[in-house]
């Protein structure tokens, strides 16, 4: 019995007869039905509608606004409904829409919690130049390298008057994972994957891991395996500061727009201070701040790329002594810098179940840390078995996040 699997959904569309949207959020809710059929534990906490209050305002703002745009993107506009998925409206979850021309899947919050910042945002911003556009910034595609961050884009294509959405995916007890192929056939490997986590030592949760690269962006080969990895189970909307914390209390580059000063934080439930999840200044040059909380959420890179056939599993490794955003060199985390990968005969294999980042110490997941000195890299997609357990790969090298399917 084969363990992956294709569905293809379609929707006719001939341009000046029929409404895009209308066809795209048919084609939205079949993929959003798939996955919600698979994860019985996930359920549609909201839908933000075309043409809605919530449209061309907070929390989406498909109209130009002054740093949730760059120049060459101010005309650019969601084409369908954003329907988030998770398990509690408090917590982390997954928004699905198109946005100009692309699927967009990306690690959100709900609007529920994001009204819960900006109710409050006087106290919270801890500058008068920043602004706040959580939502609809993580929902967008941007073909920039924080695109690398949080979501995944992939764009649709209209071939012979259709347009069509392929998944490939696989569906056990452990884990089930998507690769989304458009109708011209690109494709990037298995995109996004939910699996059962480990809460407290419980089985009672739900992550999400996404390879966000995209067919749509140039930076494969800077950045090819980092993912961002998350528990639906981690709260939001109780985590957040309640209130204004100085420069002064937290330390030095609190309010830096690049990189803040993370060994100072020591905030609430977490090392972090997350009030800064998706944020912008007021000038274009600052918007990277937008990806700092996806970069909490970072399991890190595994690079092991096979060169020449070359077996040495970390030649493109680059070990940071603190906490660092991509840009675009490839880094290692603390979360696989703390394992030093063994020395491995041919045909021998390592495997290290990983940690979730967030705020639960104590929640792993059905993912894992995979290296075995092949002479041939491993491809996103790929069904492994190790001893009697099997996985999946969904980045590509020698060094690999796998994901366990049996």
């Amino acid at each position: 019995m084969a363990i992956k699997k294709k569905v293809t959904f379609s929707v006719s569309y001939t341009a000046g007869a029929d409404t895009l949207t209308t066809k795209l959020n048919s084609l939205l809710q079949d993929i959003v039905t798939l996955i919600l059929s698979q994860n019985t534990g996930l359920t549609v906490l909201d839908t933000i509608t075309v043409g809605s209050s919530r449209w061309t305002g907070a929390p989406l703002f498909d109209t130009y606004v002054s740093g949730l745009y760059g120049n060459s993107f101010n005309n650019r506009h969601y084409q369908s409904d954003v329907i988030f998925i998770g398990t509690n409206e408090d917590n982390v979850c997954l928004s699905f829409g198109f946005f100009e021309n692309n699927l967009v899947v990306a690690m959100n919050m709900t609007p529920k919690v994001e009204k819960e910042y900006t109710d409050n945002w006087s106290a919270l911003r801890g500058g008068s130049y920043v602004k706040m556009y959580a939502i609809g910034k993580a929902s967008r595609w941007f073909a920039a390298v924080d695109n690398m961050l949080g979501n995944y884009a992939i764009p649709y294509s209209i071939v012979n008057n259709t347009i069509s959405m392929s998944i490939i995916y696989w569906n056990s007890e452990y884990s089930r994972g998507y690769s989304f192929v458009n109708g011209s056939g690109q494709s990037d490997g298995t995109d996004l994957v939910i699996f059962n986590t480990d809460e407290g030592n419980n089985q009672s949760g739900i992550g999400a891991a996404i390879w966000p690269y995209g067919t749509v962006n140039a930076y494969r080969n800077s950045i090819p395996t980092i993912i961002s990895i998350f528990s639906f189970n981690e709260n939001l909307s109780d985590n957040k500061p309640q209130s204004l914390m100085t420069e002064t209390s937290v330390g030095d580059n609190y309010m830096d727009t690049y990189v803040p000063d993370i060994p100072t934080r020591q905030l609430l439930n977490s090392r972090q201070d997350w009030r800064r999840w998706y944020d912008v200044a007021s000038n274009q040059a600052a918007c990277v701040a937008y990806k700092y909380f996806a970069c909490f959420h970072v399991l890190g890179s595994a690079n092991g790329k096979i060169d020449h056939l070359t077996k040495y599993p970390i030649d493109q490794l680059k070990i940071n002594s603190t906490w660092d955003c991509p840009t675009p060199q490839p880094f290692i985390s603390p979360l696989v810098t703390a394992y030093n990968l063994p020395y491995l005969n041919e045909g021998q294999a390592y495997v290290r179940k990983m940690r979730i980042p967030g705020w639960n110490p104590n929640c792993k997941g059905e993912i894992y840390l995979l290296w075995s000195p092949v002479t041939a890299a491993y491809k996103s997609g790929d069904i492994v078995e190790v001893g009697n357990k099997s996985y999946a790969m969904i980045t590509e090298g020698a060094v690999v996040w796998a994901a366990r399917v049996s």
